[in-house]
């Protein structure tokens, strides 16, 4: 797909497919440590981010967004998680969108709990039990500004709802709140009855404005063309992000057993469900030894991206270039001298591959490639050995 979208309670997908209605994009549940980096495997070229978790399970890491990034992925973040983290990493790239984007940003809003709340499962549509600080925020400000009630007022409702927890926050606590004297904030009856109209009525929901405003935006963006994203860092691999992805496979590895066991199995649907599982049955499929073939090429690829990642290196447009020209060479694409580009655009079609995810795997290939360059001097030796391990050097040196 195109783009993939982390939301729950924020925006409903209702909303989402009347705005996206059309386009190639993907709905995932709010986001979670672990999300953005197995997004990526999906080479999307873009990634919006709305709700993400803030207990439970660890949220959301802002390095694999950086890592996103550095893919050339564009990422968005509006309204609760995603606003929150595009404050955060604006300054490498990430692209915020509304107020409350804007306010973390500035430094007017400090603390996550002013957009956490908390819901229900997805099951039963994350419906809120609670109301979000910064809707009671631009509620409150927008009934100051029509004379419901005064500066006093909205300064007292808001000093109080800010003390209370986040599960507690609702419009019917604020209405009921009190001096620590035990007093109401609100003793004229009047006032009361005309702020519990105008929140009734012209009560404003700033998170799904913003979020509303990302998932407009993202529209516009798509259909003018996403391209490669340029980032301004360079992206560290380190021992912690390493301990990250060891935790994310372990916990994928997990799932697809659980889905996979006869027991949790569907009888039909789950293929469609989730591709991976899809792919591993088609591979289990396949003799012991092409899938140990498959297994092992593939693990030594992705050892070999990480170790570009580990050395610090920057995909420069000649070995970019370079890796274009060998991969083309390697599957016949080269006709009298020059790229066959009708052949490609057949291969781009029996792969399941847009332009931009191919660029994409290109630039992973460029990694390959040149960690293949380092080791090519040792690679006799290291044949020699694996041949005495598997037990079929005697019979290549006897033959």
């Amino acid at each position: 797909m195109s783009m993939m979208l982390f939301s729950g309670p924020t925006l409903s997908k209702k909303d989402i497919d009347a705005h996206w209605q059309g386009l190639d994009y993907e709905l995932y549940p709010p986001v979670r440590q672990g999300d953005i980096y197995l997004a990526c495997q999906q080479h999307p070229q873009a990634i919006g981010i709305i709700d993400g978790y803030f207990e439970r399970v660890p949220s959301v890491w802002h390095k694999e967004i950086l890592w996103a990034m550095d893919q050339g992925i564009h990422v968005f973040g509006a309204a609760s998680m995603g606003a929150l983290r595009a404050a955060e990493l604006s300054v490498y790239g990430m692209q915020g969108v509304g107020k409350i984007f804007t306010d973390f940003q500035s430094g007017a809003l400090e603390d996550d709990d002013e957009v956490t709340i908390i819901h229900g499962p997805e099951e039963e549509g994350y419906e809120s039990y609670s109301e979000a600080m910064v809707n009671i925020r631009a509620t409150l400000q927008a009934a100051e500004q029509s004379g419901v009630i005064d500066s006093v007022c909205r300064h007292n409702l808001l000093s109080f709802s800010k003390q209370l927890h986040y599960s507690e926050r609702s419009y019917e606590r604020v209405l009921c709140a009190e001096h620590r004297s035990g007093k109401p904030l609100i003793n004229d009856p009047q006032v009361m009855e005309k702020l519990k109209c105008f929140i009734n009525t012209h009560g404003i929901n700033q998170k799904r404005e913003d979020a509303l405003e990302l998932v407009r935006l993202m529209a516009k963006r798509y259909r003018q063309g996403l391209t490669h994203s340029q980032t301004n860092f360079v992206f560290q691999y380190t021992d912690n992000w390493q301990q990250m992805l060891d935790q994310v496979e372990r916990r994928q590895n997990t799932a697809v057993e659980e889905k996979t066991a006869p027991e949790n199995s569907k009888p039909e649907g789950l293929a469609s469900d989730n591709p991976v599982v899809q792919l591993r049955a088609k591979l289990s499929g396949k003799s012991k030894n092409e899938y140990q073939q498959i297994s092992n090429a593939a693990r030594f690829r992705r050892m070999a991206i990480q170790e570009s990642y580990r050395q610090g290196v920057k995909v420069t447009t000649q070995m970019l270039s370079e890796a274009k020209h060998r991969f083309c060479l390697e599957n016949d694409f080269i006709l009298d001298k020059d790229i066959d580009f009708d052949a490609i655009q057949n291969w781009l079609y029996r792969q399941q591959l847009t332009m931009a995810q191919f660029d994409q795997l290109l630039r992973d290939q460029a990694r390959f490639y040149w960690y293949c360059s380092l080791t090519e001097s040792a690679e006799i030796n290291e044949v020699i050995d694996y041949l005495k391990i598997s037990g079929e050097y005697h019979s290549l040196v006897a033959g």
